[in-house]
C-alpha cells in the first residue's frame, strides 16, 4: 500500500520541488540571513502543493488511464478514489496554511499557484497551448513563491526581483518544453508535425541554455555556475540527439520492413506497433530526464548566487529522485 502511494505522488519527482524553492530564495535573500524555519515552511509547502496536483491529475484522468495505464494505483482500485481526493484536500489545506505562517505575499502566491493546479487538471490540460502554459506557469509561480517571504505586497522602490523573475521564466520555460514533447509521445514515428515538437523543445532548452550564459556573465554571477550550466548543456544536448537518433532508426527500420516484396498488411501493424512502443520508451526516457534536470537547472542559479558549495549540494538531490526513478515512474 505505501508503495502505491509513492506510485500516485510520483515520488521521485518531489525533489525537483525544492531545488526550484531554494533558487527562488536565495535570489532575494542573502545566505547569511537565512530563517531555517521559514525556508522549511516554504518547501513543504510547496511539496504539499506538488502532491495535491499530481494525484488530482489522477483523479481527474482514471477513465483514460484505464485504457492507457491499467496498473496505476487508482485505476487498479489499490487506492480508492475517496483516499485520493482526501490526500488532495488535505494537500491543498496544508501547502496554503504553511504559506500563510510565512508571509501574505506567499499565501498569495500559493493561493494563486493553487488556482493553476486545479484549473490545469479541469480545463487546460488538454489545449495545445494552454497545457505547456499552465505547466510552465505553475513552475514560474514555484519559484516565485520560494521568493516570496522578500517579496513585499506592495513594492518599494529599491526592491529588484529581475533576478528571480528571470529564474521563474527558465523554469517556466524548461517545464513548457517537457509539456510539448511529453504531448507528442504517442505519434512521434507516425507523423511529421511530430518531429517538429521535439525541434521545439530542443530549441527551448538551448534558449535556456544561451539565456543563462549572456545573463551569467553580465549579471554578478559567481564563475562557478558555468559547471553546473556545461553539466545541463552537456546533459540536455546528448539527450536529444540520442532521441533524434533513436526514433531515425525506428523510421528507418520500419520503411525497409514496409519495402520488402513480401511484406503483407499484418507485418505492417506488427511492424508499426513495435516502433511505436520503441518510440513511445525512448520519448519517456528523454522525459524522465528533462524532469530530473530541473535540479540541474536550479543548481546553476544557486551556483552563481549561493556559491558552488550550495549548487553542488542542491545536486544531491538528483541521489534519491534517480534511485525512486527505477522502481516508480515519473510521468
Amino acid at each position: 500500500m505505501f508503495r502505491d502511494y509513492l506510485r500516485l505522488i510520483r515520488a521521485p519527482n518531489l525533489f525537483t520541488v525544492p531545488s526550484n524553492i531554494l533558487a527562488g530564495y536565495f535570489s532575494v535573500i542573502p545566505i547569511g540571513v537565512v530563517d531555517i524555519g521559514q525556508l522549511l515552511s516554504i518547501i513543504f509547502s510547496s511539496i504539499f502543493l506538488y502532491v495535491s496536483g499530481i494525484v488530482l491529475n489522477d483523479y481527474v484522468d482514471i477513465k483514460v488511464d484505464k485504457n492507457e495505464r491499467p496498473d496505476r494505483p487508482l485505476v487498479s482500485g489499490r487506492i480508492t478514489k475517496r483516499n485520493a481526493l482526501i490526500l488532495v484536500v488535505v494537500s491543498i489545506v496544508a501547502s496554503n496554511f504553511l504559506a500563510f505562517t510565512v508571509s501574505m505575499a506567499s499565501l498569495m502566491i500559493s493561493a494563486l499557484l493553487t488556482a493553476v493546479v486545479i484549473a490545469y487538471n479541469f480545463r487546460l490540460k488538454g489545449g495545445i497551448v494552454t497545457n505547456p502554459l499552465s505547466m510552465g506557469s505553475a513552475r514560474f509561480l514555484n519559484v516565485m513563491l520560494g521568493g516570496s517571504p522578500a517579496i513585499a505586497l506592495f513594492p518599494v522602490p529599491h526592491q529588484d526581483y529581475t533576478l528571480l523573475i528571470f529564474i521563474s521564466f527558465c523554469l517556466f520555460l524548461h517545464t513548457a518544453a517537457i509539456s510539448i514533447l511529453s504531448r507528442k509521445e504517442v505519434d512521434v514515428v507516425k507523423k511529421y508535425s511530430s518531429w517538429i515538437t521535439i525541434f521545439i523543445s530542443f530549441s527551448i532548452v538551448l534558449v535556456i541554455i544561451v539565456s543563462i550564459s549572456v545573463v551569467g556573465l553580465r549579471w554578478t554571477f559567481q564563475s562557478w555556475f558555468i559547471i553546473n550550466l556545461s553539466v545541463y548543456s552537456i546533459v540536455m544536448i546528448f539527450t536529444f540527439l540520442h532521441l533524434l537518433t533513436s526514433l531515425g532508426n525506428l523510421t528507418k527500420i520500419r520503411e525497409i520492413k514496409q519495402n520488402k516484396e513480401h511484406y503483407v498488411r499484418l507485418d505492417e501493424e506488427s511492424t508499426y506497433k513495435g516502433t511505436h512502443i520503441e518510440a513511445t520508451k525512448e520519448i519517456r526516457s528523454t522525459i524522465k530526464i528533462m524532469i530530473l534536470s530541473i535540479i540541474i537547472l536550479d543548481s546553476i542559479f544557486l551556483s552563481g548566487i549561493a556559491g558552488i558549495t550550495v549548487g553542488m549540494g542542491t545536486l544531491l538531490l538528483l541521489v534519491p529522485s534517480i534511485l525512486l526513478g527505477r522502481k516508480l515512474y515519473l510521468t
